[in-house]
């Protein structure tokens, strides 16, 4: 098995952490370390490789240190130690928490190893196609008079109460009709 060289700095740095790392805070420490693994010719394929490094060393030692009654939460805004066991009514996170979907694709070398730009390129597409829907779907949500989550049961009641009201054909404002029903449309279409 592969061994990558980031793990114990990593830990070491989570260790002195009592709030926790940002991934972004965690890159920078090993850059100034002289540790991070990145620098190659592609830019895009150097931000991968060093996301790769850090986002498997993350989730190689979640899964080692649980046997150390040691949970690893893993975000890219926080990765921290938590107590696991005894501490769980003090705070402590579920370990079945876990994004496996995330942790079996970093814990793969071969998504590593056979990653190519064109292949970060559609990477990056899809998460900005992700982040834009999403976005998408809040605004859609406020138009409505939603909040985020709302179940697709009041969306229906509130849309349809919107539209009665806003209708044109009932004295209501056509432009206002319009941007209840795009609204409506992309909530819909994310379902």
């Amino acid at each position: 098995m592969r061994e990558n060289p980031m793990m114990a700095p990593v830990l070491e740095l989570l260790r002195g952490s009592a709030d926790g790392l940002s991934e972004y805070e965690i890159i920078t420490a090993l850059k100034e370390q002289g540790l991070y693994i990145g620098d190659i010719e592609d830019p895009s394929m150097a931000l991968y490789t060093g996301h790769f490094f850090v986002m498997n060393a993350l989730y190689a030692l979640q899964r080692d240190l649980i046997t150390d009654g040691i949970y690893l939460y893993i975000s890219p805004l926080k990765n921290r130690l938590y107590p696991t066991g005894a501490a769980a009514g003090q705070g402590a996170l579920n370990v079945e928490a876990t994004d496996a979907a995330l942790s079996a694709y970093y814990l793969d070398w071969k998504n590593l190893d056979t990653m190519t730009p064109a292949g970060v390129e559609r990477l990056l597409n899809g998460f900005w196609e992700r982040f834009s829907a999403t976005d998408k779907s809040t605004e859609s949500l406020a138009v409505l008079g939603l909040e985020p989550g709302a179940k697709w049961s009041k969306i229906q009641t509130t849309y349809r109460r919107l539209a009665a009201q806003h209708h044109p054909d009932k004295g209501g404002d056509a432009a206002r009709f319009i941007r209840i029903r795009e609204a409506y449309l992309v909530l819909k279409g994310g379902r």
